[in-house]
């Protein structure tokens, strides 16, 4: 029986899933949960097409349909495993919710763990929910909060799942096709992440994956071929990042001194990543050596007409920026933090066996 509980979308590379691999790295049975609970399939993606979006809202707007297609199916579950640990990585749940869940799980500590950048945050509404831990990977709002609040914050990043987030070769032709480029970008499509670039040489051959959030302007019109539509997960993104001479990973300006789950995974995956900069960097990468970062319209400019005819170099960056993830960056190592840190290291395996040695020698 599973002894952590994770509540969060349950798709191909979805963070709740790579929780669930950190813990069973770390030799913990775990079980996710969709927050969509009975409303659509857990490992689908239709929740985030419009549709699904529209009809996620309407149910959480929806009193009776909330309770019946979420809060009865998460209650069950929560009653049927009696968990000693819930971890959340879902902002939207009410802190009525949480603390009618708590009242099923007496045993279990609740954690929030949020994967995204704080001003996607809504309105906050999470912080006055019952959790005994938050984990955000933004130090900034870590120590404004830890300061100014008596909540127990603390920081902990997104990391790569090296059983997924690895080197993959190509089934066919057909797949180098498919994949190959000059630059490529995994993630929504969106004006801000287009407009950054928008001085790019003409003739490069750009790879977009993900979804066109909104109408692209006229003068971005240039990205329209480019524009996949795929969601790259597991070997299909492993495949992408490593066709690619260069992964481009725009982090969003709401990343103050934060970064993004996609520099972990392109590096772990053996790509080579040129990112924006950011105050915090070099805590996970050396610049220069393991992935290279830019500031400016022009840095980028100069940064991907230099790499694109630097395969030596490029590679050489892009082998140790892949060791340095595996080796550092992984979600065993980030949920053997957030463990020690919630006082629950007695769920490891081997914690209990050197228990049972000391007893032994005592």
């Amino acid at each position: 029986m599973s002894k952590v509980l994770i509540l969060g979308p349950a798709y191909l590379d979805s963070f709740a899933n790579n929780i669930k691999a950190g813990l069973n790295d770390l030799g913990i049975e775990s079980t996710v949960l969709s927050p969509f609970g009975a409303s659509f399939r857990s490992e689908s993606l239709f929740a985030y097409t419009k549709t699904g979006a529209v009809l996620t809202e309407i149910i959480n707007r929806t009193n009776l349909l909330r309770r019946e297609l979420i809060d009865k199916y998460i209650s069950r579950q929560l009653s049927k495993f009696d968990p000693i640990l819930v971890i959340s990585v879902w902002s939207n749940f009410s802190s009525n919710q949480v603390e009618q869940w708590r009242i099923l799980t007496p045993k279990a500590k609740w954690v929030f763990w949020y994967p995204d950048a704080i001003v996607n945050l809504g309105s906050h509404q999470v912080l006055i929910s019952p959790y005994d831990h938050f984990f955000f990977k933004e130090p900034y709002i870590v120590e404004k909060l830890s300061s100014r609040t008596n909540l127990n914050i603390h920081f902990l990043a997104e990391g790569c799942n090296p059983k997924i987030h690895k080197t993959e070769k190509p089934l066919n032709d057909e797949e180098i096709n498919y994949y190959k480029c000059d630059l490529a970008v995994a993630g929504n499509i969106y004006p801000y992440r287009t407009l950054i670039m928008q001085d790019l040489p003409q003739d490069i051959h750009i790879n977009f994956y993900g979804n066109r959030s909104q109408q692209l302007p006229r003068e971005l019109n240039k990205f329209k071929n480019a524009i996949k539509c795929d969601y790259v997960a597991g070997r299909t993104k492993a495949v992408a990042f490593k066709l690619a001479k260069i992964n481009l990973n725009t982090m969003h300006y709401g990343e103050i001194r934060g970064v993004n789950v996609r520099l972990f995974e392109a590096t772990a995956c053996g790509g080579f990543v040129l990112s924006h900069s950011g105050p915090e960097i070099s805590r996970y990468f050396e610049p220069g050596k393991e992935i290279v970062t830019f500031e400016s319209i022009s840095d980028l400019r100069g940064a991907v007409e230099h790499y694109l005819h630097a395969d030596e170099e490029r590679n050489k960056i892009a082998i140790a920026g892949q060791e340095r993830s595996q080796k550092d960056h992984t979600f065993k190592i980030r949920l053997s933090e957030l463990l020690r840190i919630c006082e629950l290291n007695e769920i490891l395996p081997h914690e209990r066996n050197d228990n049972k040695n000391r007893e032994k020698l005592i």
